[in-house]
């Protein structure tokens, strides 16, 4: 899945205990859209993966999430790979600021894990250096 989104809405723990990240792409009719959510007190990295329609969300993992300036790659497991009626890679492209990308990281953190998220830095822009 490859998906150019217009909408970016992230949240490292929301008001029931929850972080999730939703990417969409408003100008497609119906709107695409790829998210994912956690609940906080879910101590596992077996998250909820949603793209489309409720009828293509499940529960499974990412085996890695690259993060770059511009976007996020993740690689999912098989089973939710299925599950999701996608290949294994799903790749996310965004425009989003310095504070926001930060944002951003924290939650793909809380909802993936951080042995499984990376990140690397565009060479132009180092003041996202760690």
């Amino acid at each position: 899945m490859k998906l150019c989104a217009t909408e970016c809405v992230f949240d490292e723990l929301d008001d029931d205990g929850i972080a999730r990240v939703w990417f969409a792409d408003q100008s497609q009719t119906p709107p695409t859209y790829f998210t994912l959510c956690r609940a906080a007190t879910d101590p596992g990295h077996n998250a909820y993966f949603e793209r489309d329609d409720q009828k293509w969300g499940s529960h499974g993992r990412v085996i890695n999430a690259h993060l770059t300036t511009n976007s996020v790659t993740m690689q999912l497991d098989a089973g939710l790979a299925a599950s999701l009626a996608l290949k294994q890679v799903v790749e996310i492209s965004f425009m989003l600021g310095k504070v926001e990308l930060n944002s951003l990281e924290r939650c793909l953190v809380a909802i993936l894990g951080s042995d499984v998220v990376t990140r690397s830095l565009d060479h132009h822009d180092h003041s996202l250096q760690r």
